[in-house]
This record gives structure tokens, C-alpha cells and sequence, in this order.
């Protein structure tokens, strides 16, 4: 509408937003400090039908602002992200021998998206990589909690590194494509009865 009203891109609590250290708290605007560079990526599908748009950037000056920005695209391409492994995660119960995987797989992009390339890789007391493809589709700006088709063994102690990345072709930006964690095993399942502790 030139310029009559604008809409916010971004939010402080939102993980690649560029406010991630806040100074302070003021307007609902990302105000922080970052040392270096740093890749943003802003979903904008629900401007795809505007024939003209704008870019505005706004500083608050609470006590002194400064930032720099380069390498702006606007770019109407598949982007597929691992944003987070929820199963397995550190617990003070017990794993099992058949421990599922379980992530969160985000299209970032404007179309529905199908046939992702998925690979986790695991390493500790168990070592092994599962690859599977996710069917879909998963909508456009939307996320996909997926389940690998195989599961892990976890009754050793010890800890346990997860990497999840996504394979998919066409993928315009490779830096969230891959999420990683690590759960410590400190105890075993029982699987043997009658079980008895003594306590000595």
C-alpha cells in the first residue's frame, strides 16, 4: 500500500533472528549486539502475491545504535531445515535397546515439498547412520515431526552424539540443514526378574 502501514519480519524469540543477545527490551524490535556476521533467513510466502513491495530499516536509538547489513536476496526456492531432534533427549528414566528417532523437519519455502533425504548419524557406546526419505508433502511453511525408520540401541552407558541433516536437492541455503545433540546415558533398563538390590 506504499508505505501506509508495514509488518514487522522477525521476532527476539525467533532462533536465526538477529537479536539473540538483548540489551534491552523496547517496541517489540530485535535490539542486541553480534560481533560478526551473521546469516538471517526471513519466511516472506504471504508477500508472494503483492506486485510491489518495500523494505524498510528501523533503529531504535536507546543508546546508540549501530549495525550493518550486506548480501540481501529475495529468493522463491526450496529451503528445508532440521530445527530440532525430540526424541531421544537426556531423561532420568531408562532408554531401551530399540530407541526411536525422532526430529522436527521444517519447509521454510512457499510450496508444499515432498521426498526429503534424511540422515542421522550416531556415535558413543552405539555407532550407526540411518538414511530415510520423508514422502510428505510437508505444506509450505510448516513443520514435520518424522520418526527414522530405524531405531537405536541405548542400554550401554555412556553418551550418545546425534547429527540430523537433510539431503534435499534444489536446497537454496545449506546452514540450517543440519541439527545436532547429545544424551547421556547414566543408567541401564532392567530386563531381568526377579530383580534384586541390596544396597551394599
Amino acid at each position: 500500500n506504499g508505505g501506509s502501514t508495514w509488518t514487522q519480519l522477525g521476532a527476539n524469540a525467533q532462533a536465526d533472528w538477529y537479536g539473540i543477545m538483548p540489551q534491552a527490551t523496547c517496541c517489540g524490535f530485535g535490539n542486541g549486539t553480534l560481533d560478526s556476521w551473521t546469516s538471517v533467513f526471513i519466511p516472506m510466502c504471504n508477500l508472494a502475491t503483492e506486485s510491489c513491495v518495500k523494505f524498510r530499516v528501523f533503529g531504535n536509538d536507546l543508546s546508540e545504535t549501530q549495525f550493518a547489513f550486506d548480501n540481501v536476496e529475495i529468493i522463491d526456492a526450496p529451503d528445508v531445515s532440521i530445527t530440532n531432534i525430540t526424541n531421544p533427549v537426556n531423561s532420568p528414566c531408562p532408554y531401551s535397546s530399540d530407541q526411536d528417532i525422532t526430529v522436527s523437519v521444517n519447509n521454510n519455502s512457499c510450496q508444499p515439498i515432498t521426498n526429503i533425504p534424511v540422515t542421522v548419524e550416531v556415535t558413543g557406546p552405539t555407532t550407526i547412520t540411518i538414511i530415510d526419505t520423508i514422502p510428505g508433502p510437508i505444506a509450505a511453511s510448516s513443520t514435520l515431526s518424522y520418526t527414522f525408520s530405524s531405531a537405536v540401541n541405548m542400554m550401554t552407558i555412556g553418551t550418545y552424539d546425534f547429527v540430523v541433516y537433510s539431503s534435499y536437492s534444489g536446497d537454496f541455503s545449506a546452514l540450517n540443514d543440519t541439527f545436532s545433540s547429545t544424551v547421556n546415558v547414566t543408567d541401564t533398563k532392567i530386563m531381568t526378574y526377579p530383580y534384586l538390590e541390596d544396597f551394599n
